[in-house]
């Protein structure tokens, strides 16, 4: 039994980029889309266009052999790159919310999310039961590689080298968070915005009370079983989930974010980041200079078949 599912992913959507802070320009002789940002070495770009131009191919396959229920979900996809399929990984999206400051990135970031989590959209999805649709996936998939003369060796590659950058920063000590948290903490209690351990309005992602009536969090919605009714069906698109802060909350944040910048905190941060992501892009150069190229060309490739298929 075949289960297709194409959902957005819920782990990296809506995280907010690192502020603005001292930074160590990397050494590598790598070409960077950005000389202050060591991973702008990482076609991060190029790999999500080849991927989501492969993904496109894929569905009017599926719809040209008896599923045309991916139709019905394919702008929607489209207008989303594709982020939704775990087989569309957006890696620039995952660096960014592995290095964003834990005491958010600026102060109007701190406002508006406060110290609650907003839970992201889901795209339309396609679910399918069908016995028969792995035949189908199976072929499409060959005929589209064909098109696009895609090299899957080259993009398993490369999303591994991808996987590689993430987890470097993934692995970032908790206690580097930690003491810069203690520090801004004894900022904000000095401030006069309490921060009490064993308060009884705890936050959920601190677990400290800060003092303030806190906004209510957002819940999941109910699991639909998506395997009752149709064999295969169109799932429609649901909206995010808002987190709305307090006005008195918004006010508690922002003081976390200045406590991060007057205690040093967020530079420190910034700097344990960047080292880790010039030290990963040291390890992992050899890679990148024998695989970017092949990833541009196939770029190339995925958007002439694109084209040539529209």
């Amino acid at each position: 039994m075949k289960k297709i599912i194409a959902r957005a992913s819920l782990v990296f959507v809506g995280m907010a980029s690192v502020g603005c802070g001292a930074k160590t320009v990397p050494s590598s002789s790598l070409p960077m889309a950005d000389p202050s940002e060591p991973y702008s070495a990482y076609l991060a770009d190029d790999l999500l266009s080849i991927n989501s131009a492969t993904r496109e191919l894929e569905y009017r396959c599926y719809a040209e052999n008896g599923y045309p229920e991916f139709l019905e979900v394919l702008s929607e996809q489209k207008a989303n790159e594709f982020r939704s399929s775990a087989a569309t990984p957006d890696f620039k999206t995952t660096f960014r919310s592995f290095s964003k400051s834990p005491w958010f990135s600026s102060e109007q970031d701190a406002r508006t999310r406060g110290y609650g989590n907003t839970i992201p959209g889901l795209d339309a999805q396609v679910v399918t039961m069908d016995d028969s649709f792995g035949k189908t996936a199976d072929a499409c998939r060959e005929a589209t590689l064909k098109r696009t003369s895609g090299n899957e060796d080259v993009l398993q590659e490369y999303i591994q080298v991808g996987n590689a950058l993430a987890e470097a920063l993934a692995v970032i000590p908790n206690q580097a968070k930690d003491s810069g948290t203690q520090k801004v903490f004894a900022c904000m209690n000095k401030g006069g915005y309490p921060v009490d351990p064993n308060g009884p309005n705890k936050s959920m992602g601190w677990n400290v009370d800060f003092g303030v009536p806190l906004g209510v969090e957002p819940r999941m919605p109910q699991a639909e079983d998506l395997t009752k009714g149709a064999v295969t069906k169109v799932i429609p698109a649901e909206p995010a989930l808002e987190y709305v802060p307090t006005a008195k909350e918004s006010e508690s944040a922002a003081a976390m974010y200045r406590c991060s910048v007057e205690t040093g905190a967020h530079d420190d941060w910034l700097k344990i980041v960047n080292d880790a992501k010039n030290a990963a892009l040291a390890k992992n150069e050899a890679a990148l200079i024998e695989l970017n190229p092949k990833i541009k060309e196939l770029a190339k490739s995925a958007a002439r078949a694109l084209q040539e298929k529209s």
